[in-house]
């Protein structure tokens, strides 16, 4: 049985990407696409298809209407991918008449009552939708790096816990959405900051990784610090990440198996948009946007270059997909574990 869903900002360039992995959803219809400028135009005849494939058949003869209570008022979920101050704005009205929102804005990451989920890694936070808000709610993705980070993190967290956490990101053009840098900025060239980004890393992963208890978040006791760039490549985002552990590492290949062999909640209920293997283990000079951002549809991450120091500093690059895990499919994935909960 399908639920009728709505793409909130969908001809955007998450929007689409929202549009191209609902078209064979077994769980998921998509019933509204919902626009600012684009409002009142046919999908097909107004927006410019920015990502990989064709525009799906099934979206080009709607008409995108505006993101308005009256056009949602019968979709059983929302799927949000409107610019953060737009969400800001409508997405806790949308919540307040009992809808359904799950959101790949910023606008809410760090509300203390709003859980910050990547399913893999603490599905335990959605305890503040299926205990208390079992009518309308907001439920946010993290920012695409998180993500990423926070994936590669949760294996060593659990097995070593963690004391210290630097990141230095290499972040495609993609996460600026579109029309995003200009070409004359970022062709041939590297812009080393990107603005609220680093501290959005910084504060989502400690979110990510507190405790959710008696109706509180709290923030995980490790440190970390991001440094973020942005370049020339079109899809996925590659991380550097040094880290220390709390309890030292000696082998390289436990740490390796460790990594490779980690599994959640999502890989368990065999939900659609799960990677079987969230965190991919290579050799040799990779991860590689052009060979890795794509691993098992984009959901999958890619972990390379892991090394061990006498110090006890581990380093290593990880890589994923910025549009599809990082994005969209996170936020999909989300969706299905909630319904599942929820029964």
């Amino acid at each position: 049985m399908s639920l009728d869903v709505a793409i909130l900002g969908g001809a955007g360039l998450v929007g689409q990407v929202f549009i191209k992995l609902l078209e064979t959803h077994p769980m998921f219809r998509v019933k509204v696409v919902t626009g600012f400028k684009s409002a009142g135009k046919v999908y097909g005849e107004h927006v410019e298809w920015k990502i990989w494939g064709d525009m799906p058949g099934y979206v080009r003869d709607m008409e995108i209407v505006s993101t308005e209570y009256r056009y949602l008022k019968d979709v059983d979920l929302i799927f949000s991918a409107l610019p953060s101050e737009e969400a800001r704005r409508i997405e806790p009205y949308l919540a307040s008449r009992g809808m359904k929102v799950i959101s790949n804005a910023s606008a809410h990451r760090l509300d203390p009552n709003v859980p910050l989920i990547v399913p893999e890694v603490n599905s335990s936070h959605l305890d503040a939708v299926i205990e208390g808000y079992k009518d309308g709610f907001i439920v946010t993705n993290p920012n695409c790096s998180t993500i990423i980070l926070s994936l590669f993190l949760k294996p060593i967290y659990d097995e070593y816990g963690l004391e210290e956490v630097h990141v230095v990101t290499m972040q495609a053009v993609s996460g600026a959405g579109y029309p995003g840098n200009p070409g004359i900025d970022i062709i041939g060239n590297i812009l080393p900051f990107i603005p609220r980004e680093e501290e959005k890393l910084e504060n989502e992963t400690l979110k990510i990784f507190g405790e959710y208890m008696d109706g509180v978040f709290s923030k995980a006791n490790f440190n970390i610090k991001a440094q973020s760039n942005r370049v020339p490549v079109i899809y996925g985002h590659t991380e550097s990440v040094l880290l220390k552990t709390s309890t030292y590492v000696e082998d390289l290949q436990g740490l390796k198996e460790i990594l490779s062999d980690f599994h959640g909640p999502p890989q368990e209920m065999n939900l659609y948009m799960a990677p079987e293997k969230p965190i991919h283990v290579v050799d040799g000079p990779r991860p590689q946007p052009r060979f890795d951002a794509f691993r098992e549809g984009g959901m999958a991450i890619t972990v390379g270059r892991t090394r061990i120091y006498d110090d006890g500093w581990i380093s290593a690059v990880i890589h994923g997909n910025n549009l599809v895990r990082g994005a969209a499919g996170g936020t999909i994935l989300i969706a299905e574990y909630l319904c599942k909960a929820l029964g």
